[in-house]
């Protein structure tokens, strides 16, 4: 279970419904990083390209023509699916970001 979720305050089934989310977004998240997007990697990544990626494939979630734009990375990377996937792709994305950042601050803690 993940602290601060009360299952009990959404009932079972749903309950349920958003672990099978979270997995899924954690297993993404896997899949990126041993595909090579690794943390190592993901901390070259200093102008918020992560954020913006995950921004990307929420907004084409939302079938916005803007999502593209967006895309901080060479074109031929971009790779949109339908809206579901995309939505799990930006989770995991965000949680690079997420990642990324803490790893930072904590480097200049205790730099």
């Amino acid at each position: 279970m993940l602290p601060g979720y009360t299952p009990a305050a959404t009932g079972g089934m749903q309950a349920e419904a958003t672990m099978k989310v979270v997995a899924e977004v954690l297993a993404e998240r896997g899949r990126q990083v041993a595909i090579g997007h690794t943390p190592a990697r993901d901390d070259v990544y200093v102008d918020a390209e992560l954020a913006r990626g995950s921004a990307a494939y929420a907004l084409n979630a939302s079938r916005s023509t803007a999502a593209p734009l967006f895309w901080p990375w060479p074109g031929h990377t971009w790779q949109p699916a339908e809206a579901r996937r995309d939505l799990i792709r930006s989770v995991a994305l965000a949680i690079a970001e997420i990642e990324r950042l803490d790893r930072a601050a904590a480097a200049t803690v205790t730099a």
